[in-house]
């Protein structure tokens, strides 16, 4: 039977901590190996605006951080955001993000969210091998765009575009291609697969081995 895990928003409170650790003993439904999100201050580079984000400083990040490794737990920088501005601000924006990735490797950062090429060039010029995962956002919807961010950037994973999610062929080929990459595979929170599918999917596309290969997640 394969074993259920999560990656999960983070909400930045002892709260949400406690509630892993309670369903993690409880072994209720699998369990939470990551968490994703990111911090106010870098709102700009977020999908989501402002307001919706934690205002916490770098250094309760790195406190908030080092609580999840000592759980276990990949803790997801996420910057998401579907533009950057012209090409003037791009530049700019381009040294910025090079170093405010070494300023988050540096506290803890496991892996990054991006969803453009700029961002996941900028930080592969830190580290060549920090994990990267290619948000929805970027709306990843063919092989071929998944071989180009394998090859341009070295990225690990892909949350496919929704436009995928209902696509069983597509989705075959797909996973049949990370199986022999590597490239993890993710549908996103608004997929409407049946079971019946997902069943097919993992037993005749993945050969049954889903967990190398195909994940359901945000």
């Amino acid at each position: 039977m394969v074993k259920s895990t999560y990656k999960i928003e983070c909400m930045f409170s002892d709260e949400q901590l406690r509630f892993i650790k309670k369903a993690s003993k409880l072994g209720l439904h699998g369990e939470v190996v990551e968490v994703y999100g990111s911090i106010s201050e870098h709102s700009v580079y977020r999908a989501r605006p402002k307001y919706r984000i934690s205002n916490l400083s770098l250094l309760e990040l790195e406190k908030y951080i080092s609580k999840l490794h000592e759980m276990g737990i990949v803790f997801n920088y996420t910057l998401n955001s579907s533009s950057l501005g012209n090409l003037a601000q791009n530049q700019n924006s381009f040294k910025k993000i090079v170093e405010l990735a070494g300023k988050l490797i540096k506290i803890g950062v496991d892996k990054f969210t991006v969803s453009l090429p700029l961002v996941a060039k900028a930080i592969r010029e830190v580290s060549k091998t920090i994990p990267l995962e290619v948000s929805t956002i970027a709306q990843v919807s063919s092989i071929s765009q998944i071989v180009t961010w394998k090859e341009m950037y070295g990225v690990n994973s892909v949350c496919l575009g929704i436009s995928s999610n209902r696509d069983i062929g597509l989705l075959s080929a797909m996973s049949k291609y990370s199986s022999k990459s590597g490239v993890g595979l993710y549908l996103n929170i608004w997929t409407n697969v049946t079971k019946q599918s997902i069943r097919w999917l993992i037993q005749t596309a993945v050969g049954g081995t889903p967990n190398s290969c195909l994940y359901f997640g945000a």
